[in-house]
């Protein structure tokens, strides 16, 4: 074909008027909803005659109304089959899109002109609908039986995969080793999932105090005590290099984009229009978030209804599928090339994603998604659409268990070194993972530096985050008092040694921690 799926599924099919009356008779008499129904039965009645009808151009007064072609003929596995069964009745031919509308178009009125006089044959008899039904059965081979389903085909779905629920049990962190108080040189602990407490964490510092050590220190003992999985964004590409900390968190580690990430990134929560609109929203504002420049009305619009086209037409779309699908929308609204579409040129010298795993069996393993050697635009996606991802995951999860003390059960841990790469955005997944995720057992990690980085526009994170430590950083007074309920120098800090106030001790004063020597 000189064309392809995504072409179908969004170009626009029409029929004749005195077919397309017809069309709509079938439908008021079966009882149909929708008239893509009696349409696609015409269209199989046609197909089912060895010879092909006769395809006569149609003038544009004498069309009827037009239905989609991802309406007309389905989605995914659908969408193939009648596609493959028109060039096919078509004797293989070379056909252009516009030859194959008109081809549609023609099966369309012959079928529908054939069906309806079948159904006026079988109005004299006893029961006109099962007469009609018996006919359409009898053409296609099938066999009728009273009450049963005549479709010869049955519905797949998509059970996933099972969730692996982890036991509940007090998380217990050492802040460092040897993690303990400088004027008391008594250990200084927090339990992450405590009844009442957040268990997102803040690290804070410059370059070379200890932060992502302590960070990753944290992310080890937690992993250990609660078994859960693990997220992690690596920014700088250190995490990813560190053999040891790879076998701690039994981790797998993708470079990106060397390596596709095998992610289902852009599966939708459901196969309904909500679903699917949901899932191209989350796509457009975080693409809205990258782009060259931030995108005007008429392409947010022309992007969102790109991926849905691209999620009907293959339920596990890539990235590259939607920037095809917005060449189609784009042709057919008649504009021209604009930063939506170069930016989708840019992306496609990459394979970021390969849709192998569903979400959940994805983010119930621990990865190191390295996006250090990436371009910018490259990285700030991966990760956006990891949180969206994510974010769907996790809110259609049941709360996590909790045990007999009200300690919650942890399911994920999302970590995120040098997060100033991405805090800065508003990104609403990342902002809802925050805000929502403690009830589902998740938890996340945020690692920067300085308390600048995380108060935003849309956010301030800190708000959130239940365990706040920082080692030296040249950050305003006013920050750190924001974060430690008074003014306290941290300029002047020796490396391996961080200030914190644990939230069960909140009204005390800040507490200075010798996380390493």
């Amino acid at each position: 074909m000189g064309f392809t799926l995504l072409e179908i599924a969004g170009a626009r099919f029409s029929t004749s008027k005195g077919a397309d009356d017809l069309n709509n008779r079938l439908m008021r008499a079966l009882g149909l909803k929708q008239r893509y129904a009696p349409a696609r039965l015409a269209i199989a009645r046609s197909l089912s005659l060895l010879d092909p009808p006769p395809v006569e151009p149609v003038k544009g007064d004498d069309f009827g109304k037009s239905i989609e072609g991802h309406t007309l003929f389905g989605d995914g596995a659908d969408l193939s089959a009648w596609a493959a069964l028109l060039v096919e009745a078509a004797g293989g031919v070379e056909l252009s899109r516009k030859d194959f509308q008109q081809l549609v178009a023609a099966h369309w009125h012959r079928g529908a002109s054939i069906l309806w006089k079948e159904w006026e044959e079988t109005q004299s008899d006893h029961d006109p609908f099962g007469g009609f039904v018996k006919k359409i059965c009898d053409n296609a081979g099938l066999r009728a039986e009273v009450g049963g389903d005549v479709s010869g085909a049955e519905a797949e779905s998509d059970k996933g995969d099972t969730l692996v629920e982890l036991r509940p049990t007090p998380v217990v962190l050492r802040l460092g080793d040897p993690g303990t108080d400088i004027t008391t040189n008594q250990p200084v602990t927090w339990t992450l999932n405590a009844p009442g407490v957040s268990p997102h964490i803040a690290a804070m510092g410059t370059l070379g105090t200890g932060k992502t050590r302590t960070a990753m220190y944290l992310l080890r003992q937690i992993k250990s005590q609660s078994g859960c999985s693990a997220l992690v964004f690596d920014f700088k590409g250190d995490l990813a290099e560190d053999k040891r900390l790879c076998d701690a968190l039994s981790a797998t580690v993708i470079t990106c984009p060397a390596e596709p990430i095998p992610l289902d990134v852009l599966r939708p929560t459901g196969t309904d229009d909500r679903a699917l609109n949901e899932a191209a929203l989350r796509f457009r504002d975080s693409f809205d978030r990258v782009a060259r420049s931030r995108l005007g009305g008429i392409q947010l619009d022309a992007l969102r209804d790109a991926v849905v086209l691209a999620l009907r037409t293959n339920p596990r779309a890539r990235i590259t599928d939607i920037g095809t699908a917005l060449g189609v929308i784009y042709e057919q609204r008649e504009r021209n090339t604009d930063a939506v579409t170069a930016t989708f040129n840019d992306l496609g010298a990459f394979q970021l994603f390969e849709p192998r795993l569903s979400p959940n069996a994805f983010f119930q393993r621990t990865w190191i998604i390295d996006v250090h050697s990436a371009p910018e635009t490259v990285q700030r996606l991966v990760a956006f659409l990891m949180f969206d991802a994510l974010s769907a995951w996790v809110m259609q999860l049941k709360d996590a268990p909790l045990d007999s003390s009200s300690h919650r059960a942890l399911r994920l841990v999302l970590a995120v070194d040098e997060a100033r790469q991405v805090l800065g955005y508003g990104h609403p997944s990342l902002i809802n993972i925050v805000r929502m995720s403690r009830s589902k057992g998740g938890a996340v990690m945020l690692i920067s530096q300085s308390p600048d980085d995380f108060a935003q526009e849309e956010e301030d994170f800190l708000e959130n985050i239940g365990l706040t430590f920082s080692f030296r950083t040249n950050a305003a007074p006013g920050s750190l008092k924001r974060v430690f309920g008074e003014t306290v120098d941290l300029a002047g800090l020796p490396n391996g040694v961080c200030v914190t106030r644990l939230p069960d001790l909140s009204r005390r004063r800040p507490i200075r921690v010798q996380a390493w020597k």
